[in-house]
């Protein structure tokens, strides 16, 4: 059975994870194909020959996604995705603030008189709105794109198509009517600027989860001290470590692999399994664990084995296990995401056509819209998974 671990970039709900999913397990020889949107990792098992690792990240890029392998020891991409998210959210931000400060004038009284005469003209209105639309409104549109080729839409359907009916709703207003009182650029602004913050502060949950499981692995050192039968002493990877090597390990330094002590007593912080303060007392014949911290003494110990093998290395793989799997209620809830978004443009429609024989037309696009922009800064597709990766996260 072959495996592999990816880091996936691009997804925005649980309809892109599922999406990726259904297309990996459709690839003949996979058996299994778990992607998580928390972590934007997926995990691929499969039989044969007739597929490879590069197959299946081509596959994922087909998709609009980005794939390349999972490297443990790097650092999350998260950082840079927080970061870029961050600019996005206060540019957005600055170019929302005239159209929320011209929105005020609808309140009357003291709001009413914050905002200058040219920020109430529909051509400045519109003109900040397309801006905003290009700027705030491109990675939304692209997400849509790519969702809606490969046939199964996404939340970024939902905020693209809202926004995108508002702004020509708006634009029509315009050019007809001149008021600037029948124009949505305002919600247009309060729509992208929300859930740009949303993107960003998922970002950071995901970052800091991410930092904290890549803390652990640090615990690990990297090379360790082997008494060699001579009493010459080598320094080696500690992945290198044989079953029965003679490791030394002095004061304030991190045990490189599970083992016995021999010679030495020394005091352990071993908080890291035990959750205890309190220093344990280490004496010949007591076990020794990788990632624990010599607080005093030296011991020599003799190693069951590679330093990648440990129970350390055991807490670890459980870790990112938790973060990959997927418990029922986040099954169930990328059931619902998937219909959620054909739900909402159904129910959009249906408001518009029943209002549409009750009243005006204006006012059924008008209800429409709401229900739309309604429905866009939801977060059914991303507080389950985001529960689970802050969850399963060690601190």
């Amino acid at each position: 059975m072959n495996e592999i671990q990816i880091q996936i970039t691009g997804m925005t709900c649980s309809a892109c994870s599922a999406r990726i999913e259904k297309a990996l397990l459709r690839m003949e020889g996979v058996r299994q194909a778990a992607v998580s949107l928390a972590t934007s990792t997926a995990g691929v098992r499969w039989e044969g020959n007739g597929i490879g690792g590069e197959q299946i990240l081509e596959r994922i890029r087909k998709l609009g996604y980005g794939a390349a392998a999972y490297a443990q020891d790097a650092e999350p991409s998260t950082a840079d995705e927080a970061g870029a998210y961050r600019r996005r959210f206060w540019i957005t931000a600055a170019l929302s603030l005239p159209l929320l400060v011209a929105m005020a004038t609808h309140a009357g009284g003291p709001l009413g008189r914050l905002a200058p005469a040219l920020l109430l003209h529909p051509v400045s209105q519109l003109t900040l709105g397309s801006i905003l639309l290009s700027y705030a409104g491109y990675p939304f549109f692209r997400g849509a794109f790519h969702s809606l080729r490969q046939g199964t839409p996404n939340m970024d359907v939902l905020i693209a198509l809202s926004t995108a009916v508002a702004y020509l709703y708006s634009q029509y207003q315009v050019f007809h009517s001149g008021s600037p009182h029948a124009l949505y650029f305002d919600s247009i602004a309060m729509v992208l600027t929300a859930v740009t913050l949303g993107k960003w502060l998922e970002a950071i949950a995901k970052g800091n989860a991410l930092r904290s499981l890549n803390s652990l692995r640090n615990l690990r050192p990297e090379t360790a001290r082997v008494v060699r039968d001579g009493g010459s002493v080598v320094s080696v990877a500690s992945g290198a470590l044989s079953a029965g090597d003679r490791v030394e390990v002095g004061p304030l330094e991190q045990v490189p692999a599970d083992g016995t002590s021999e010679e030495g007593i020394a005091d352990v912080d071993e908080s890291l399994l035990t959750g205890e303060s309190a220093v344990a007392v280490r004496r010949p014949g007591e076990r020794l664990f990788a990632g624990t911290r010599i607080v005093g003494g030296r011991v020599l110990m003799r190693a069951d084995g590679s330093g990648a093998r440990t129970r350390l290395s055991a807490m670890i793989g459980l870790v990112e296990t938790a973060q990959l799997s997927k418990p029922r209620i986040a099954r169930r809830v990328d059931r619902i995401a998937a219909y959620f978004v054909p739900g909402i443009v159904l129910l959009a429609a249906l408001t518009c056509i029943a209002y549409m024989r009750a009243g005006p037309a204006d006012d059924a696009v008008g209800v429409a819209m709401a229900v739309l922009l309604t429905a866009c800064p939801c977060a059914l597709g991303l507080a389950t998974p985001i529960s689970v990766l802050i969850a399963s996260a060690l601190r």
